[in-house]
C-alpha cells in the first residue's frame, strides 16, 4: 500500500511564484490581485513565514482592501481591520464570509480553543452547503473550509461529525493544483478510523489519498506525516514495528494532530505489553513539548488527562484515574466512556450500564469505540452477576473482531477475557488483558503523599522539600513516616525501590 508522495513530481501552483516575483519587485497591487484571484492557491503555494513577509510589505492602506488579503493578514498576526474580512462599507459576498470564517477559525485553533473554532465555523456551514456540484465558484474556499470544519470537529472529539465534514470535502470540485485538500480530507478520515473507527475504512482512505497527485506545497509534508500515524496503526500487524514506525514521524510535522500521535503511541505501547511506567514517561515527555492547548477544552485539552487516567486504571488505582479524568472535557465521547469504565471498577455497575447504553447513538459509526463500549457493557453485566447478558455482549464484540481480524481491544479486563474464552466459540484471548485485582494489592497513597514521594525520589533533602512544598519540616517527617508504613518499609532507599516496583514513580 502506497502512501502519498511516491516519487511523482509534484504539480506546480503557478500563482505562488508570481506572487513572490511581484513582491520582490515591490508591485503590491499585483500581489493583492493575485492573492484575491486565487486565495487558496496562494495559501498552499507560499509557505506561511514567507506569506507573512509578503503581506507585511504591502502598505497598510492597501493591505486591508479586498477579501482574502485582510483575512490572511489577520490570521498571520498583522492585525488591523482584516478581522472583518473587507474594508469598511464594502459589500459582504459569500466568499468574503467564508474568508472571514477561515481567519477566525484558525485564530481560535491556534490559541488552543477547538470548541470555539467549531462554534465559529457553524456560521459557514450553510454557505458551504450551496457549493456548485460541477465547478468551484468560491475560489477553493468550499473544499478548504470543509476540511477545516472537519479538523475543528476532530479537535473537539466529535469524530462522527468530522467524518461527515471530510466526506463533504472529497466531493467538492477543485482544480488539480488543490488536490491536496482532498487528500488531506482522506488522510484525516483515515486517522479517525485507524484510532476510533473501522481499520478497513482507514486503509481505503489511505489508498484513495495515495492516488491523488502531490502538489508543490509546504503542506504536503504535514499531510504525509499524518498519514504515517494512520498507516502505523493499520498497516503494521506487529505492535513493536508499528510503534517504531510511529516514532519515525518528525515531531515538528505533527502540528494540530499531536494528540492523535500521542493516543496512537500509548495504544501501541499497551498493545505491545510495555510497562505503565514507560508509557507514563512518554506522555510526560510529550506534555512538556505540546503546542498551545487549553486544559479541559476539546480533545487536545483532554488527551493527557485521558492517557494518565488510563494508565492509572491499568495499575488498578481508580481514585487516581478519576483525579486525572476530572481535568478532561466532559463533552468528549472518549471521556464519558472512560467515566463509565471507572464506574465499573468502583462497583457502580448500574450507573455504568445506564451510561454505556446511552452512548450507543454516538458510537454507531466508530467501530473501535463501539467495541470498547460493548466490552465495558460485558464487564458491567458480569460484575452484576448477569453472566448470560455479559456473554451476549461479548458475542457482539467477537462478531466485530471476526469482521476485522486486526481489531483487538488493548484494555479488556482479564475476567471478561476469561468469560469470552469460556462462553464465546472462537474467542481469541487478548494478548495483555488488564488485571482487575490490582486495587487490593497496591497501597493507597494520598495525593500529598504521592507528591512527597516523587520529591524524595528527586534526591532533594527534606529541608529543601519542605521549602518547595511550603510546609514545615515536621509535616514532611510525618508524611514520610506514613508513606513508609503504607509501603511496608523502614528507609528512604527501600521506599523508593518499592515505589518504583509498584510504578508509583
Amino acid at each position: 500500500m502506497e502512501h502519498l508522495i511516491d516519487g511523482r513530481p509534484p504539480l506546480p501552483i503557478p500563482v505562488a511564484e508570481e506572487i513572490l516575483v511581484a513582491s520582490a519587485l515591490g508591485d503590491h497591487s499585483t500581489v493583492i490581485e493575485l492573492i484575491e484571484r486565487a486565495p487558496i492557491d496562494a495559501w498552499f503555494g507560499v509557505a506561511p513565514d514567507r506569506f507573512r513577509t509578503v503581506l507585511a510589505h504591502i502598505p497598510e492602506e492597501q493591505r486591508y482592501t479586498g477579501v482574502a488579503v485582510p483575512s490572511f493578514s489577520a490570521f498571520l498576526g498583522l492585525g488591523g481591520p482584516g478581522t472583518e474580512g473587507t474594508a469598511a462599507g464594502a459589500p459582504r459576498s459569500a466568499t468574503s464570509e467564508l474568508s472571514d470564517m477561515a481567519a477566525r477559525t484558525f485564530g481560535a485553533r491556534v490559541r488552543g480553543r477547538p470548541v470555539e473554532s467549531v462554534r465559529l465555523m457553524s456560521r459557514s456551514r450553510g454557505l458551504a452547503d450551496t457549493a456548485n456540484a460541477l465547478f468551484d465558484d468560491t475560489l477553493g474556499w468550499h473544499g478548504f473550509l470543509a476540511v477545516q470544519q472537519g479538523i475543528s470537529e476532530m479537535l473537539t472529539g466529535d469524530f462522527s461529525g468530522a467524518l461527515d465534514s471530510f466526506g463533504s470535502a472529497v466531493g467538492v470540485p477543485m482544480p488539480d493544483q488543490l488536490g491536496l485538500i482532498r487528500r488531506d480530507a482522506y488522510v484525516k478520515a483515515a486517522l479517525i478510523h485507524a484510532l476510533f473507527g473501522d481499520p478497513e475504512d482507514a486503509r481505503h482512505h489511505l489508498d484513495s489519498a495515495a492516488r491523488i497527485p502531490p502538489v508543490d506545497s509546504w503542506a504536503e509534508a504535514g499531510i504525509t506525516a499524518h498519514s504515517e500515524i494512520a498507516a502505523a496503526l493499520v498497516a503494521e500487524p506487529d505492535a513493536e514495528m508499528a510503534l517504531a514506525r510511529l516514532k519515525r514521524v518528525a515531531p515538528w510535522l505533527l502540528g494540530e494532530m499531536w494528540p492523535f500521535w500521542l493516543e496512537a503511541a500509548d495504544r501501541l505501547a499497551a498493545r505491545a505489553g510495555h510497562q505503565v511506567a514507560e508509557r507514563r514517561h512518554r506522555v510526560d515527555r510529550m506534555a512538556r513539548a505540546t503546542p498551545a492547548h487549553l486544559p479541559g477544552d476539546g480533545y487536545p485539552g483532554s488527551v493527557l488527562a485521558l492517557l494518565h487516567a488510563r494508565q492509572e486504571f491499568d495499575l488498578g488505582d481508580t481514585a487516581q484515574a478519576r483525579h486525572f479524568l476530572a481535568q478532561a472535557d466532559e463533552s468528549v465521547l472518549c471521556v464519558r466512556l472512560s467515566h463509565a469504565i471507572l464506574d465499573i471498577g468502583d462497583g457502580d455497575v448500574d450507573e455504568a450500564i445506564g451510561a454505556l447504553v446511552a452512548l450507543r447513538s454516538e458510537t454507531r459509526d466508530l467501530l473501535q469505540v463501539e467495541m470498547s463500549r460493548q466490552t465495558g457493557l460485558a464487564w458491567a453485566l458480569l460484575r452484576r452477576g448477569d453472566r448470560a447478558g455479559a456473554a451476549e455482549a461479548l458475542r457482539s464484540v467477537h462478531r466485530m473482531r471476526e469482521a476485522q481480524p486486526t481489531l483487538c481491544p488493548a484494555e479488556i479486563p482479564a475476567e471478561v477475557d476469561a468469560l469470552g474464552v469460556a462462553e464465546v466459540p472462537g474467542w481469541t484471548p487478548a494478548p495483555h488483558p488488564r488485571a482487575t485485582s490490582a486495587p487490593e494489592t497496591r497501597p493507597k497513597l494520598s495525593e500529598r503523599e504521592l507528591v512527597l514521594l516523587r520529591a524524595l525520589a528527586s534526591g532533594r533533602r527534606r529541608s529543601e522539600i519542605a521549602e518547595d512544598l511550603f510546609v514545615s519540616m515536621n509535616t514532611v517527617k510525618t508524611q514520610q513516616r506514613a508513606i513508609y508504613r503504607k509501603l511496608g518499609v523502614s528507609s528512604r532507599t527501600d521506599a523508593l525501590l518499592q515505589a518504583e516496583s509498584l510504578r508509583l514513580i
